[in-house]
């Protein structure tokens, strides 16, 4: 079980980096970054946090945090208008919450499907093992 978990962990990150890599490209095609070398690698590293964060259903919070977050980030590391800049967040930080949503739905999905693990924590089914060993 701990090879499949770190199999998948793998393909998990090697997924998230090619989609911020692609979302990346997205934005840039309709937004330049500025061109201070040292702006661009932390807006691409702030950029791998925000693509990459965690939306869970029913969280207005997180859904608000990401497009503040988002807003930010453009304003930031982006050059252009501001009516640029805010069409940019209302164009692209729904995609980005959405595609933020099916991974983690998707991710937890196909976890429980190939470990068997119980699927709320009011279940039992895991010893404190395993789930020691999971959470390691």
């Amino acid at each position: 079980m701990m090879r499949l978990m770190h199999f998948m962990e793998i393909c998990s990150d090697l997924l998230a980096y090619g989609y911020v890599f692609v979302f990346l490209c997205m934005i840039c095609a309709f937004l330049p970054m500025r061109r201070n070398w040292f702006l661009r690698i932390v807006g691409i590293g702030a950029l791998d946090i925000l693509a990459t964060s965690f939306i869970y259903s029913n969280d207005p919070y997180g859904l608000l945090g990401a497009m503040g977050g988002f807003f930010l980030y453009i304003a930031v590391f982006h050059v252009g208008k501001m009516i640029e800049k805010v069409t940019a967040v209302l164009v692209f930080c729904p995609a980005m919450i959405a595609v933020n949503y099916l991974m983690e739905e998707t991710g937890r999905k196909i976890f429980f499907a190939l470990t068997n693990a119980p699927a709320s924590p009011t279940e039992d089914g895991w010893t404190c093992e395993q789930h020691l060993a999971v959470c390691a």
